[in-house]
């Protein structure tokens, strides 16, 4: 047997193990896409249909950076109707906004709502918001009460 011949197995097999690998890495990403895709809408709700596509990726990235960093959940549903709050876990940050209505409610995990204080709670629903209502601007508000948010929570820790 030459010695062309004894390497043709060998090469055939690395490149069968590459095709499948590639195969399987590629895979793996669309799922991770999909799945990234799926939390997306899972963490916002928004019947107003408002949002630019910007904001609506700080939200989805005001979401990832919650769950990688924290474990937490974000639930934020913007809606024309009074808000109604869901059945929420102790991992979940929940933001209602009725813009037609001037109504916000943040609920935060029972551990966190100690940790940022209910002064801190009671600005974000009672105080930040009203400006930017008045000058119909809400989601400007939102944004800007995602990154206090993010801004208290780091402070924290």
């Amino acid at each position: 047997m030459s010695h062309k011949n004894t390497f043709r197995p060998i090469v055939k097999g690395v490149l069968l193990a590459f095709i499948f690998g590639g195969a399987a890495f590629l895979f793996w990403k669309n799922y991770e896409y999909s799945l990234s895709k799926i939390k997306n809408k899972q963490s916002l709700w928004d019947q107003t249909k408002t949002l630019s596509t910007e904001e609506k990726k700080v939200i989805y990235n005001f979401a990832h950076y919650l769950e990688k960093n924290y474990g937490l959940k974000l639930r934020l549903k913007i809606t024309y109707e009074h808000i109604y709050i869901p059945k929420l876990d102790k991992r979940t940050l929940f933001i209602g906004l009725a813009p037609s209505k001037k109504e916000v409610i943040v609920r935060f995990p029972p551990l966190l709502e100690k940790a940022v204080g209910l002064d801190f709670i009671r600005y974000l629903q009672e105080k930040h918001f009203q400006p930017y209502f008045e000058n119909n601007n809400w989601p400007e508000g939102l944004i800007s009460a995602l990154v206090l948010i993010q801004k208290k929570v780091e402070h924290l820790g």
